[in-house]
């Protein structure tokens, strides 16, 4: 599958990065422009890869050792699978539910396991979240709000009830947060305003 034929599969999901452009938006608080925003990106055609795209493939491609690097420093014996290997997946990569109407979409690269279990069951692992900047500022003793957001819908669509997010900030040494699986009320009213955005708008560009 094509990058333009997975990013294709994606537009009749409400992902987690669609969650945390209408909860977390650049430069704004306006829940409704936020919306329209992300309604008129998940319509447009798919964008050329960028560098930045490639750069983020490489640092992915590393995580694994990274990860298990600082586990051996935490006294722990997790490893990286992909999550594809346990979890169903539509595109080579989405995991995919229904969330209270939504048809709710995350791509999850990363489950952690312990190497100890040689038959890994889908309640054994936990989402781990790769992310890297080279922008130090947002990142604190918590990760940004959309950091969070995309977590919170990735458990949400899994059922999973836990995730880690390994983060690589400003040419730090990686750093781990922890998440747990939070009251979903909120997320999942602004899924459903988004899902309904959107499938007004579709259904106005396809009678035009």
């Amino acid at each position: 599958m094509t990058s333009d034929e997975w990013l294709a599969a994606r537009r009749d999901y409400i992902t987690a990065t669609d969650v945390a452009a209408v909860l977390a938006p650049y430069g704004h608080n306006d829940r409704q422009l936020a919306i329209a925003e992300t309604v008129a990106r998940k319509l447009a055609e798919p964008s050329p890869p960028t560098d930045a795209m490639a750069w983020g493939l490489m640092i992915e491609e590393l995580a694994p050792q990274w990860y298990e690097r600082l586990n051996e420093t935490y006294g722990r014996n997790l490893a990286l699978i992909r999550a594809w290997d346990l979890l169903p997946v539509v595109g080579g990569r989405l995991c995919t539910r229904m969330i209270d109407g939504v048809p709710g979409g995350a791509t999850i690269d990363w489950l952690a396991i312990d190497r100890d279990k040689t038959d890994p069951q889908r309640s054994d692992c936990f989402v781990v979240e790769v992310k890297h900047t080279a922008v130090a500022l947002a990142w604190g003793e918590k990760p940004p709000r959309s950091v969070l957001a995309q977590v919170q819908w990735q458990l949400l669509v899994t059922g999973l009830a836990r995730a880690e997010i390994m983060a690589c900030v400003g040419g730090r040494a990686p750093m781990v947060y922890r998440v747990k699986r939070g009251n979903p009320s909120g997320i999942v009213a602004a899924a459903k305003q988004l899902w309904a955005a959107y499938k007004t708008a579709k259904s106005a560009a396809e009678e035009t």
